[in-house]
């Protein structure tokens, strides 16, 4: 199959959506992704799973004692605030979830746009995203994965844009990729993964610019970060994420630690503490005895090989089941993508493919060193890069004439796949027949995986 680098600007015309046909199409994709997000959303009773701690955590600070647990407070904060407007209920707990969550294949058509400038692929990129269903499960529950990777996708948005432009529209943008790289640690410690892909992408484009300046114009809109002046970068690194992560803790101390006098003691201690927590066996567990039946090596998740289970209930052989299930299709393309691409990019410099392959190696590989109690969720971040690179293959594949079959039945698969698994994100009643067709890998089946 012959291919054609993806690099900003594109090298050739080729057909592509109109500018009208990219915003009604991400306008479509938003309204689907909230309707589903919203569609009963209190209809499976509180807590399930997390929302045993968040919910609670974020009625805290509306009641001013606010605890001290292991993630730092900012997604909380975002919860009160759903809180605040809908009351203590399910509800309440629940809706900035789906908002965040509905908006998040949004986000992932502006950056794939923004990296490319084709819309098509841009919208492939959001159709693949809005059918998963761990995204889908965890926009409808208190929990604040989701907030994680909305901020730093954000981040992302910022900082491609802000290198598309000059001067003060530059620095401006900058800041606002730097905010938000702040912000998403501020949900959850591995929100890092974001900041350190931004380092390893300054680190490419000056090692390519040292060692193959010849091959910079391959990285296309990338190479503009040699344009930088020496002062932004620890703006975007170090001064605007410290700023807005520290700028979060201050409701949580002032409420907690006696006031201002006491704010960066307090600060230190909170940390010893998260650090404690991370690290206790009530989260590591034991060698012999893990924390939590849904713990998963991260190697796992890439063929996701233990889902967790969120919700089950039976009646007179009728199942209501959630699962923290991804769309399986997706999930298996989209990691034989990134092999794909990874193995085929060998001694090639591109935009798009070292931009989605660092990404999704900086949110995946960390977590190698992890010695906690570990799930399926924590690779949703990486997640969003793999789909990019499938969303790369499935265009690549759709602009060959011998080869638009085979992109076309990917398409209709993950579809096919997102349609079938439907009843297992909602909570739709199933027959125990309908469930069990559903549960692909049972404990005793293939070594490794156990959907159950």
């Amino acid at each position: 199959m012959k291919t054609q680098d993806l690099v900003y600007p594109p090298k050739e015309k080729v057909q592509d959506l109109t500018h009208w046909q990219l915003v009604i199409g991400s306008f479509v994709i938003f309204a689907i992704a909230l309707g589903f997000r919203l569609w009963h959303l209190d209809a499976i009773p509180v807590p399930v799973f997390d929302e045993v701690f968040f919910p609670k955590f974020a009625a805290q600070y509306l009641d001013g004692n606010p605890e001290w647990e292991g993630h730092p407070p900012l997604g909380k904060y975002l919860i009160a605030l759903g809180i605040t407007i809908f009351g203590r209920n399910a509800l309440g707990d629940r809706i900035m979830e789906a908002l965040f969550g509905s908006l998040i294949p949004v986000l992932l058509i502006g950056l794939v746009y923004l990296l490319s400038s084709r819309r098509s692929l841009a919208i492939l990129a959001g159709v693949f995203l809005l059918c998963d269903g761990l995204f889908l499960v965890e926009s409808r529950f208190s929990l604040i994965n989701i907030f994680l990777v909305a901020f730093g996708l954000s981040s992302q948005i910022f900082l491609i844009a802000g290198l598309k432009q000059e001067d003060y529209r530059r620095t401006l943008l900058l800041c606002l990729s730097g905010i938000m790289l702040g912000a998403s640690p501020a949900v959850k410690w591995n929100g890092l993964g974001f900041l350190l892909m931004v380092v390893l992408l300054m680190l490419l484009v000056w090692i390519v610019a040292l060692l193959f300046p010849q091959s910079l114009p391959r990285l296309g809109i990338l190479a503009k970060i040699r344009e930088l002046h020496w002062w932004e970068y620890p703006l975007i690194l170090v001064i605007m994420p410290a700023l807005i992560y520290i700028a979060q803790w201050v409701p949580h101390l002032m409420m907690n630690a006696g006031g201002v006098p006491f704010f960066w003691k307090s600060f230190v201690a909170v940390h010893q503490h998260i650090l404690w927590w991370h690290s206790s066996t009530q989260v590591v567990g034991e060698a012999t005895k893990p924390a939590h039946p849904y713990c998963s090596s991260w190697f796992s998740w890439a063929v996701m090989a233990r889902p967790l289970g969120y919700y089950f209930k039976s009646e007179n052989n009728i199942f209501i089941d959630v699962h923290a299930l991804g769309n399986p299709i997706l999930w298996w393309f989209s990691t034989a993508s990134v092999l794909g691409l990874s193995i085929w990019g060998l001694g090639r410099l591109q935009g798009v493919t070292a931009y989605l392959l660092i990404g999704y190696a900086a949110n995946y590989l960390p977590w190698a060193i992890a010695k906690r109690c570990l799930f399926l969720y924590h690779y949703m971040s990486a997640l969003t890069f793999s789909i990019i690179g499938l969303a790369v293959v499935t265009d690549l594949l759709l602009r060959q004439k011998q080869w638009r079959w085979l992109g076309v039945s990917i398409i209709l698969a993950v579809l096919t796949s997102y349609f079938f698994f439907l009843p297992i994100w909602l909570g739709l009643p199933l027959s125990s027949s309908g469930f069990y067709q559903r549960m692909w890998f049972m404990p005793d089946g293939v070594a490794g995986f156990n959907w159950i």
